[in-house]
């Protein structure tokens, strides 16, 4: 099982910026959430929610095969985003399989 994620939490951003400098994007934070399911008091992060990102638009799009919420898979620690990164930060207390 991994940590819930929420709105506020944390992501890594691999993809490249437009040349010259090309550097990647670096870290954001999830942006999106659930407006009637908290975690930590912050909305429950779900597959599709967006993820603050330099440049275009980023989003989760991975998430638990067993849990839902609000009709979409719940995110959780680990999962993926469209730029290829990862969301690297979530609830200390609350996990989902």
């Amino acid at each position: 099982m991994a940590k819930a994620a929420r709105r506020g939490d944390r992501h890594e951003c691999p993809m490249l910026g437009p040349p010259p400098a090309s550097k990647p994007h670096g870290s954001g934070v999830v942006i999106g959430g659930a407006s009637t399911v908290q975690v930590g008091f912050q909305g429950a992060a779900r597959m599709g929610d967006a993820c603050a990102c330099p440049g275009i638009p980023n989003a989760i799009v991975t998430g638990s095969g067993t849990v839902t919420i609000e009709h979409r898979p719940a995110a959780r620690v680990t999962d993926r985003t469209a730029h290829g990164g990862a969301l690297t930060s979530g609830a200390a207390d609350v996990e989902i399989g």
